[in-house]
């Protein structure tokens, strides 16, 4: 009975010892505080929004290391215990340190994915930029705030966002300038939730699936994603010209016809 008891307690004391709080510094001297997670050997960067902080992943972060991503959950700049650092806007240092702590801890990883809500998202994206060729393997963003340069992103990259949201317009001018590594967008339906608050809504189940499909598909393919799956209404075809009929020349009694001229060139 007691090794019954104990087996059946074992994963939830493995979950339980395999997450530690942990600091690193960032190039401009900041320190960041973070929870990292220790599962499989895939792992994902998780950077909160404005009004957030590393702890309101909630169910997400729940399901995440449910199905073996290991996570590290940052608390940007200013945030929780994190410091400012010398350059204070810049959020994405923030993503780059955590990248730089994974792969010098943690060198058996296979692949490093980015989880960014709201000013994590513009930070994710942003890192991107910056980040060593390969050192990133897809990233997703939630309602991002303004991103500095989309069209320099760097990895497969899915947006997500919601028709109500007030940035709606300007997120999708932000993916529509995003470089195509590929890239992808998912527009969700009748929300008026942002960033990490629509895990709290009806559209978890849905938005949890797409976040899974998209960090466990093996293979994308590089080509142009409409953001509106409705075909462009065929135009019409011209009219057809109408005849030109001959102007009839009057010719006054008298009057002398004289040829034109042939064109330069002309060979009589």
């Amino acid at each position: 009975m007691i090794r019954i008891i104990f087996l059946l307690f074992l994963p939830f004391f493995s979950a339980m010892v395999c997450a530690s709080d942990i600091t690193f510094t960032t190039a401009d001297n900041a320190q960041i505080e973070a929870t990292y997670i220790k599962r499989g050997p895939q792992a994902i960067i998780m950077a909160h929004g404005v009004n957030s902080d590393k702890d309101n992943w909630g169910k997400i972060a729940t399901r995440l290391e449910d199905k073996n991503f290991s996570l590290l959950i940052l608390n940007h700049r200013g945030f929780g215990n994190s410091t400012q650092g010398d350059k204070p806007k810049n959020l994405y240092e923030d993503i780059l340190g955590a990248i730089r702590y994974l792969q010098l801890n943690h060198p058996k990883l296979e692949k490093i994915f980015l989880l960014g809500s709201g000013i994590g998202g513009a930070a994710v994206a942003d890192a991107s930029v910056y980040a060593d060729e390969g050192s990133i393997n897809r990233m997703i963003l939630i309602s991002p705030t303004k991103i500095a340069q989309p069209e320099l992103i760097k990895g497969y990259v899915l947006f997500i966002t919601n028709e109500k949201e007030e940035r709606f317009d300007a997120i999708l001018t932000d993916y529509e300038k995003a470089a195509n590594n590929p890239k992808n967008i998912e527009v969700l339906l009748g929300s008026v939730e942002e960033g990490e608050r629509i895990f709290d809504t009806k559209q978890y189940q849905l938005i949890s699936h797409i976040i899974l499909k998209f960090f466990r598909q093996d293979e994308f393919t590089k080509k142009k994603i409409p953001i509106e799956n409705v075909p462009a209404p065929a135009p019409a075809p011209a009219p057809a010209p109408a005849p030109v009929e001959p102007i009839p020349t009057a010719v006054v009694p008298g009057q002398k016809i004289i040829p034109e001229p042939a064109a330069s060139g002309d060979i009589n």
